[in-house]
């Protein structure tokens, strides 16, 4: 099936919330979301895309620094059981200026390991001239035994993949058109059936949001489905927050958060605490200085906090000592 530039553009438009989202509520979604056993018709030998959580660093041994190529095990598992050719994707870090992009070439060993079986790692699988799949991909599944794993490399390595991160609206349907050309390359080349097996809170990359639309069938991967199902639920109802992280675009997450209402307390670390406590000073009439991190000679830098981000601050501090709940967010 084919996905449509319009429909693209649309979705496009939602993530990067320049269009209303609806008012559904994440069980309402997680509804309408086929689970994995729904896939058991599937026919052995069937190319299957599995977007997986491979973003990490494995030690000398099986158990180190590896739990979440571990968490993908049943889902894994319940492929090879049906005789499907399965293909993990997904992203290990982030490109950096003068920095090569993490490979998965140990990933892949480690879930050999992790499987008892091969992972074969395929290099070089897309031409970014024209955002297609290149042939021996395809050549390469095909030819494959049923129950084979491939591991596709870093799909952060493609520009293609993270394009919505910083796209202004105007861009947006060029954009569109490009990652349509991405999405119905991967599901003519690759595979047309979609398993997703990565938890992420906020992720806008091309693999999770837009390949899904250029798919036939798609499922909630066994972990997943249960983290959504079970604790995730409760996290919703979560009273005091303790969030972190040099990616200021995570303030977007800690605002949805708070706008759901039930925080009382946030302790916060990273840029995000940086990024509040200025909007605090601020708004106190007293001057804070972050240094490089808000210096526009950084502005390439991932640890760099735009203005536009302290303004956010400012509304949420203020958001905060203006809700009825009494919620504060603790000063360092």
């Amino acid at each position: 099936m084919p996905a449509a530039a319009d429909r693209v553009l649309k979705l496009a438009r939602v993530l990067k919330g320049f269009d209303p989202h609806g008012d559904l509520s994440l069980a309402d979604y997680l509804k309408a979301i086929p689970k994995l056993d729904s896939l058991s018709d599937v026919a052995s030998g069937t190319p299957v895309l599995v977007r997986g959580d491979v973003d990490c660093k494995p030690g000398a041994e099986v158990g180190q620094e590896d739990i979440r190529l571990r968490s993908m095990k049943g889902t894994l598992e319940f492929g090879r059981s049906k005789g499907w050719k399965q293909i993990l994707f997904g992203h290990l870090g982030r490109k950096q200026p003068d920095k090569p992009i993490g490979s998965l070439a140990k990933v892949a060993a480690r879930l050999g390991q992790i499987l008892g079986c091969e992972v074969t790692l395929v290099e070089d699988w897309l031409d970014e001239a024209t955002n297609t799949v290149k042939p021996h991909v395809t050549e390469k599944i095909a030819a494959a035994a049923a129950g084979s794993i491939f591991l596709l490399q870093n799909v952060r390595g493609y520009d293609i993949e993270t394009v919505l991160w910083k796209a202004k609206e105007p861009a947006l349907a060029d954009l569109a058109a490009k990652l349509t050309t991405f999405a119905n390359s991967v599901g003519e080349k690759i595979a047309n059936v979609y398993v997703n097996e990565a938890l992420s809170a906020g992720s806008v990359d091309a693999s999770s949001t837009v390949i899904p639309l250029a798919m036939n069938r798609v499922a909630l991967g066994n972990y997943i489905a249960h983290e959504f199902e079970g604790p995730m639920q409760e996290c919703l109802k979560a009273q005091l927050v303790v969030f972190s992280g040099i990616k200021i675009d995570k303030l977007d997450d800690l605002d949805a958060m708070i706008a759901r209402g039930t925080i009382r307390t946030i302790v916060s670390a990273g840029s995000l605490a940086m990024a509040l406590k200025k909007a605090d000073s601020l708004l106190a009439g007293k001057e804070f200085c972050l240094g490089v991190t808000e210096d526009p000679a950084h502005k390439d830098k991932p640890y760099y906090i735009p203005p536009e981000r302290i303004e956010q601050a400012k509304r949420m501090v203020e958001s905060a000592r203006c809700a009825s709940s009494g919620m504060t967010l603790p000063r360092g």
